[in-house]
């Protein structure tokens, strides 16, 4: 399977384009197909639109904004189209987990869906950067700030004066990557709730079932079977992501992984003989 051929742009009437927000979603929504739905063969190469149809895009948002400039409704309005197409994107992801207890299959398929997911994010993020200068850079001015889209417990208020604005407008430019976690990462950091038992140690407490996420890493971590240089490598992509993607540092699957790396990182560095 090739590289999926750019995108091209299929209108010539920009004014038809932005007459309304459906008409414009209507013509955004295939690039967004193209970036995150086309069949790819490398994950970190994102399938591309046409430069005109992308110039076209960003001319169109351009010319909606102008339109209703003053009124930040319409805006607002599309930004909660794009964060439930993610929403759907990821969801689409999530059902595609390999269902085997294989724990090398669940964290490369994670690996590989989240390299993909934040690439296409990036070019999207760029694609919609008047967007994201006029109507995201207004709303932190006026002090609103987009609380919003941000988990409380994730933002301290005191950001939204000061300096803390950029710090505000830096964890905008990653919403686009929020509901790869709240659709995807969550459902795999949750305890089974149904079906399944609480088990005993070995001196007799209960036990409650890990989430599978936590269960591959341990096993990814602990395993003797594997080869530690390529362990150590897909360990680090999945503390990566998980960092990335606003999991936060004191979740124990974080912390079996900052364990694991950071352990194997002083026996490299110690002159440890792996083969030994």
């Amino acid at each position: 399977m090739s590289r999926p051929s750019p995108l091209r742009n299929s209108m010539t009437d920009l004014a038809s384009i932005t007459a309304s927000l459906p008409a414009l979603w209507d013509y955004i929504e295939p690039a967004l197909d193209h970036i995150f739905r086309s069949p790819t063969n490398d994950v970190a190469e994102t399938p591309m639109i046409d430069n005109s149809y992308y110039m076209w895009i960003t001319a169109a948002l351009f010319n909606y904004m102008q339109s209703s400039k003053g009124h930040a409704r319409p805006w607002a309005d599309l930004y909660e189209r794009l964060d439930t197409y993610f929403a759907n994107v990821a969801q689409e992801l999530l059902l595609g987990v390999p269902q085997d207890q294989d724990a090398s299959a669940l964290v490369q398929y994670l690996v590989s869906t989240y390299t993909r997911y934040a690439t296409g994010a990036a070019v999207v993020h760029r694609m919609l950067n008047n967007l994201n200068r006029h109507f995201v850079k207004r709303e932190i001015d006026e002090g609103r700030g987009w609380l919003s889209r941000i988990d409380g417990s994730d933002l301290d208020l005191s950001v939204l004066s000061g300096s803390g604005r950029k710090n505000i407008r830096e964890r905008h430019s990653a919403e686009l990557g929020k509901r790869f976690r709240t659709e995807f990462l969550e459902p795999l950091l949750e305890a089974p709730k149904s079906g399944t038992l609480t088990t005993l140690d070995g001196g007799g407490r209960s036990v409650e079932p890990k989430c599978r996420l936590e269960s591959a890493v341990e096993e990814l971590t602990k395993s003797v079977n594997g080869i530690p240089e390529e362990s150590m490598h897909v360990a680090k992509d999945v503390a990566h992501m998980l960092k990335m993607c606003g999991v936060q540092p004191d979740h124990l699957v974080r912390k079996l992984l900052d364990d694991y790396t950071g352990s194997v990182t002083l026996c490299y560095t110690c002159g440890i003989d792996w083969d030994n």
